[in-house]
């Protein structure tokens, strides 16, 4: 059963992707996804893609696109080419329901724990600088379970961890960054833009998902925030990226704690660890 669904899946994306170029005529696309190639006379023509001039080569694109919102455009760059980027982000739409839970955890030194009315984002004024938010600008963290939340915590044994419960007032668009290759072929979005835009859009869910550490930089946060910012500004209600603390976790960059309300909470005794490593080669 397993093999005749696989093989399902691969007919289907064969049959997406013959689709799309028979309905692409060799021209330019509705979305704008094909150009004239300047590097040359022949009239070949060239797919867009997120990261412009650098082709499939993400390890290039990302290390150049770091450098110069680090070290010399820190508003503005080049290396992105923002309107694929929309494109291909509006594929990765995804849309939850007014009703739907989520949850947010604080470590706190007492078992009694806080309560609802301090469990949202942190004021402006207190807002310090995460992956998807700036030092100053504040933004709601949020996972699938409390099992999640618990990992994302970082508690140590013995901790206190008050657990809430958000429910979400409104429906929302997220982009979804965890089914990055989940992308149905039948999408109204041109099939080959987005099959040579994936490793791209893999290594930004990559590294917005990438854990923090204690000694990482405040710098270190500005390409994802630019890209944060970007997707923001295109009009999403937030982010929706694997968590690497929880193996099988979702969180959540919710851009406006409004569209939320903390509707209960919970306190919970941190009595044990497990711990996975591996040796550094």
């Amino acid at each position: 059963m397993k093999k005749f669904a696989a093989l399902f899946l691969t007919v289907s994306m064969v049959c997406g992707l013959a689709a799309c170029s028979s309905n692409s005529g060799g021209g330019s696309s509705d979305g704008g996804s094909e150009s004239k190639d300047e590097g040359g006379s022949d009239g070949k023509v060239a797919i867009n893609v997120i990261a412009a001039q650098y082709g499939q080569n993400t390890k290039t694109w990302w290390e150049d696109f770091v450098k110069e919102i680090k070290e010399k455009n820190r508003f503005h760059t080049n290396i992105i080419n923002k309107d694929i980027l929309k494109t291909i982000l509006l594929a990765t739409c995804k849309q939850y329901k007014a009703g739907s839970t989520f949850y947010r955890a604080r470590i706190w030194n007492d078992r009694h724990g806080f309560d609802k009315d301090h469990m949202g984002a942190p004021p402006a004024s207190k807002a310090s600088a995460g992956r998807a938010n700036p030092e100053g600008i504040s933004c709601l963290y949020l996972a699938d379970s409390v099992d999640t939340t618990l990992h994302e915590t970082r508690a140590g044994v013995y901790d206190y961890a008050t657990v809430a419960t958000f429910r979400l007032l409104k429906d929302i668009e997220v982009v979804n960054l965890v089914a990055i290759d989940k992308i149905s072929p039948f999408q109204e979005i041109d099939c080959s833009l987005l099959a040579i835009n994936l490793p791209h859009l893999r290594k930004i869910g990559y590294e917005i998902s990438k854990p923090l550490r204690r000694h990482d930089s405040p710098l270190d946060y500005l390409p994802t925030q630019y890209i944060s910012d970007y997707i923001k500004s295109a009009g999403f209600a937030g982010i929706e990226y694997k968590s690497t603390m929880c193996r099988k976790g979702v969180n959540y960059a919710i851009f406006d704690e409004t569209l939320f309300e903390c509707i209960g909470t919970e306190s919970y005794d941190i009595d044990s660890l497990t711990y996975g490593y591996s040796m550094v080669e």
